[in-house]
């Protein structure tokens, strides 16, 4: 497998580190090898992403054209590049959607799954991100997290307290420090990890252990 080392300081995607926010996850290591290196991505043969980016198109098309419906002006997905650079890393994150009406911005995510909770971390991150992106700290927007079950949540800036802020930039400043981090490999996470090089991936069948009707 192909592993390149990647140029300048390293790069974060908000979608890397909302689940280490939110405590869902714990392998800090995966975060900074992706901020440092590009590689050949392990393919999950258990995940339909064909299927995934449908629903997901399908989900983002009807938010958008019910924005559109109400007068706003929408950006889609590639136009919403977002990049703030750090001291000791550049963060970047992709919302679906940006819309503007009258003045004021709502940054517009779609989950085709179930609510969690590292999903509200997103939207407090591109909530963060967008005025240092865009130069203008008075900027007025929020954010907004939309279901396929139709259900939608609310986020506004001041949900990202001063505590909160230390809690995910000390993230980021862990993932960004040089010294490699111990690897915490586990189940749930492995599964959905693609990094192939990672020597202490866990597989589903790792768990199954034989029991005896005296173990219960």
């Amino acid at each position: 497998m192909a592993t390149t080392p990647r140029r300048g300081l390293p790069f974060v995607f908000v979608t890397w580190i909302t689940g280490l926010c939110s405590g869902d996850d714990q392998c800090l290591w995966s975060a900074w090898f992706r901020a440092r290196y590009k590689y050949d991505k392990f393919q999950n043969d258990g995940f339909d992403s064909a299927a995934w980016s449908a629903d997901h198109a399908a989900l983002v098309a009807k938010r958008v054209k019910e924005f559109e419906i109400d007068g706003a002006k929408v950006r889609l997905e590639q136009q919403n590049w977002i990049r703030v650079p750090g001291e000791t890393a550049i963060l970047i994150g992709k919302p679906d959607i940006v819309s503007e009406l009258g003045g004021q911005f709502t940054i517009a995510d779609g989950k085709t799954g179930t609510v969690q909770k590292k999903h509200w971390w997103q939207g407090l991150w591109y909530l963060y991100m967008l005025p240092r992106a865009w130069q203008n700290p008075h900027l007025r927007v929020d954010a907004e997290l939309f279901y396929a079950t139709g259900q939608r949540i609310g986020i506004t800036a001041h949900e990202f307290t001063p505590e909160l802020k230390q809690h995910a930039f000390g993230i980021m400043r862990r993932i960004a420090d040089p010294i490699e981090p111990s690897r915490t490999p586990s189940i749930p996470e492995c599964r959905y990890c693609d990094i192939p090089q990672c020597p202490d991936r866990m597989s589903d069948t790792q768990d199954l252990t034989p029991m005896t009707d005296g173990d219960f």
